[in-house]
């Protein structure tokens, strides 16, 4: 009964973090998260929730390799689908640190997950992480064909469109020269 009524009450100041300020929220977040760490395998929802508010808080202060780092400690079930947007985060944040290598681990282990979502706006964001691996391996014809595709989804603005297209034709005058290059 106490655990069940301790849950609620971490899930109720999880959703009041937004309301304070960042330098509170970030110290509520650190001494919750170091508090539940002896009582992981309970609270392991709640574990998540504020560190997901810390990745959030850090990654809104530029501090990408902190929000790293606390984000790949939360630990998921089986059939958890929050590990869909965490796993793209963490690769837009390993993107951001200029280190492809990581992003593609984070690209490749959601992909066994992202079936199990309709969100379209997750998608975008797998289709545009998959491109962006392709663009950093130097496979620019096929990153070139992936942002233009990319520039047809539903959602984008004018500018956005610009830019994808942009970087569609950055690929293709990288990419050497050759039949498919033709194309």
């Amino acid at each position: 009964m106490i655990q069940s009524d301790t849950k609620a009450v971490l899930a109720h100041i999880a959703k009041l973090l937004p309301k304070l300020k960042m330098s509170e929220c970030i110290e509520i977040c650190k001494l919750t998260i170091d508090h539940l760490k002896s009582r992981i395998n309970y609270f392991n929802e709640a574990d998540g929730m504020f560190k997901r508010a810390l990745g959030k808080i850090y990654d809104n202060k530029n501090a990408a390799y902190d929000a790293i780092l606390v984000l790949q400690t939360i630990q998921y079930e089986e059939n958890d689908l929050r590990k869909i947007e965490d796993f793209l985060l963490l690769a837009e944040l390993w993107f951001d640190m200029t280190d492809p290598t990581n992003a593609e681990m984070y690209v490749n282990r959601v992909a066994h997950f992202m079936h199990r979502t309709s969100d379209k706006e997750l998608h975008m964001r797998y289709k545009r992480n998959q491109v962006r691996v392709l663009d950093s391996k130097r496979e620019f014809i096929l990153a070139s064909q992936g942002y233009y595709n990319l520039s047809f989804q539903e959602g984008l603005d004018n500018e956005e469109i610009e830019s994808i297209l942009s970087l569609a034709i950055t690929c293709t005058l990288l990419a050497p020269a050759g039949p498919r290059k033709a194309r």
